[in-house]
């Protein structure tokens, strides 16, 4: 077995209107190398704009090899943030094909503004028998709280519950634990960083046979894995937010995705 040490929740865009920069991805190697990192899962918003066009950047210029891409001595797995119609945020990690058969498993597209009702999204997924580790992301955050589905529906969407770097005070991880307890799932971590600075705040320690995304899913799937907080999480966070305030000010913003479900007032 391997010790692997993975952050499970990371963007590589600064917010969902701006625009991928390939130096982006340099960058978060290089944060992941310089804090011992194995890798991260790219969970990027699946109605943010450039989606695609992100991952097919990725494909030309790096390497694409068992469902991950080989960046700068570090591992990156693809991934895709789903929000629901409920406000609730599931991240899946998959190999390419697993996201796109994904994707284009609704009326609408989800990368074109589409957002799935928590049934709906079960149903598809197990009719896809889909090959994709399921998280479920800041389950304690108060505007997207799990307890906005049934337990069994929220159970049955995911795999793992999340410690997120945005909410690692005591009162938030000890709601998360409690959670998993009462669902009888494992725990993963994942910074949610849109900047380099915030990388790996919360990282999750998985046992594998390998480094291979089939493995890393037959990992937490088993639950052999747990949730790593460092020492220096706030400050780092500090950091990372006056960095991405300065350049969302910085960057243009890409034109709005519509979206493309029945209730009218939903906005992200």
């Amino acid at each position: 077995m391997l010790d692997l040490r993975l952050d499970l929740h990371t963007h590589l865009k600064i917010a969902k209107r701006t625009a991928f920069r390939p130096v982006d991805v340099e960058r978060a190697a290089a944060a992941l190398n310089e804090r011992k990192l194995h890798g991260a899962a790219i969970t990027e918003h699946a109605h943010g704009r450039g989606f695609w066009e992100m991952y097919n950047y990725l494909l030309r210029e790096h390497p694409y090899r068992h469902g991950r891409f080989e960046i700068g001595g570090a591992r990156f797995y693809p991934g895709m943030e789903v929000t629901l119609e409920e406000h609730v945020d599931i991240s899946f990690i998959a190999p390419l094909d697993e996201l796109r058969r994904l994707d284009e498993a609704f009326e609408h597209r989800l990368t074109e503004g589409y957002h799935p009702s928590g049934y709906e999204l079960a149903d598809r997924v197990a009719a896809l028998q889909l090959n994709a580790i399921r998280i479920a992301a800041h389950p304690v955050r108060d505007d997207k709280s799990f307890d906005r589905l049934p337990e069994e529906l929220f159970s049955s969407l995911s795999h793992a519950v999340e410690i997120n770097g945005r909410f690692t005070d005591p009162n938030s991880v000890a709601a998360v634990h409690e959670l998993a307890a009462r669902l009888d799932l494992p725990i993963v971590g994942g910074s949610d960083a849109h900047v380099w600075p915030q990388i790996g705040v919360v990282a999750t320690m998985l046992s594998s046979t390998s480094d291979r995304f089939i493995d890393v899913l037959h990992a937490v799937e088993a639950g052999r894995c747990r949730a790593v907080l460092r020492d220096d999480a706030d400050r780092l966070i500090v950091i990372a937010d006056r960095l991405k305030a300065r350049d969302k000010r910085r960057l243009p913003r890409l034109a709005r995705l519509p979206h493309l479900n029945s209730t009218d007032s939903f906005t992200v």
